[in-house]
């Protein structure tokens, strides 16, 4: 009887073994005799056989499909790459050990850290950002090689014109 729910279940499981049947249970044509048929498990029983292996393995998929979900989460590549582990977790059949190798090759969010070049870099590049804005933001952008005031307005005494012009109007003097 053993024999016969082991290859309900193997059968059940998508590999069949006929080998654990009874030669006599078969004949020519593949149809049981009638004397052999009493031999053979009735209907009823290969059906309940058949349930009792699909949900015996059920329950063994959703086990391993735990430990596997609990073995990425716990490991310490899993630290920053959540979305990457999830999305692997749910989308692919890679086993727990290839799913935690392929995080550890991966760059945490937020990226690798910097070398100190790269830090220098980003720094130099933020001032320069940030002095151009100052520059536009002064309305002085228009000062370049060619570009300052003519020779007429270089002088002292143009200079000192203007700040007095400045001066005389901030106090309410008409210039």
């Amino acid at each position: 009887m053993t024999d016969r729910i082991a290859a309900i279940r193997r059968a059940a499981a998508g590999t069949p073994d006929i080998s654990a049947l009874p030669p006599a249970a078969i004949s020519a044509v593949g149809k049981p005799s009638s004397d052999e048929k009493d031999s053979i498990m009735s209907e009823t029983n290969s059906d309940q056989a058949l349930a009792d292996a699909k949900a015996a393995g059920a329950a063994e998929a959703t086990k391993a499909a735990n430990a596997r979900f609990a073995a990425v989460l716990a490991h310490e590549n899993y630290s920053g790459r959540e979305a990457l582990g999830q999305h692997m977790l749910a989308t692919t059949d890679m086993s727990a050990e290839a799913i935690i190798g392929t995080m550890g090759k991966a760059a945490v969010a937020g990226g690798p850290p910097l070398s100190d070049d790269d830090l220098r870099e980003a720094a130099e590049g933020a001032a320069r950002k940030e002095m151009r804005e100052q520059i536009a933001s002064s309305g002085n952008s228009a000062i370049d090689a060619d570009g300052g005031p003519s020779a007429a307005e270089s002088g002292d005494a143009a200079m000192w014109g203007r700040s007095a012009a400045r001066v005389n109007a901030m106090n309410g003097f008409a210039g």
